[in-house]
């Protein structure tokens, strides 16, 4: 018998891609007794989704879904919310080629400009490479670069 998680997703994932869109991840949610506005959908999404596509794959959901705050994860603060549209806008200004995701040269330029405001939290630009990119990939995508923040003590998501 597949693991619960697997139960579930499969459940939600309605049109069998593999992975959660924003509709169907919205109705698991709301059927768990969380109903998600769009503003919290979009936060949500922006928390789970590692790979920076928009959708959740079964990897990213079965992280989610194994953490015992995955509810706390996803509802956020009037405040919490305010600072995650902060950090999206701006990775979105370092993302020049609008990829959802930053190669070495954009990233360098994210991290001498966020450095010069908290240059006793972030390390050199190896260092953050060596922290950020969890997948090995040479790519910061938009996950790796919010858990980061909140590593480095930048910016607090956790309830």
């Amino acid at each position: 018998m597949p693991p619960v998680s697997r139960l579930v997703f499969n459940k939600y994932d309605t049109d069998k891609t593999g992975t959660l869109d924003r509709k169907e991840f919205k109705e698991l949610c709301y059927s768990s007794g969380h109903f998600l506005s769009d503003r919290e959908l979009d936060s949500a999404i922006a928390v789970i989704d590692r790979s920076g596509d928009g959708k959740i794959s079964y990897d990213e959901f079965v992280s989610w879904w194994s953490s015992n705050s995955r509810w706390g994860r996803v509802e956020l603060s009037t405040e919490q919310m305010a600072t995650l549209e902060r950090c999206s806008k701006y990775f979105m200004y370092f993302d020049k080629d609008r990829s959802g995701s930053l190669d070495r040269n954009e990233f360098s330029k994210l991290h001498a400009d966020i450095k010069k405001h908290f240059p006793q939290k972030l390390g050199t630009l190896d260092s953050a490479i060596a922290k950020l990119d969890s997948n090995g990939d040479g790519i910061i995508q938009f996950g790796e670069y919010l858990d980061w923040l909140q590593i480095e003590g930048v910016m607090n998501l956790k309830n």
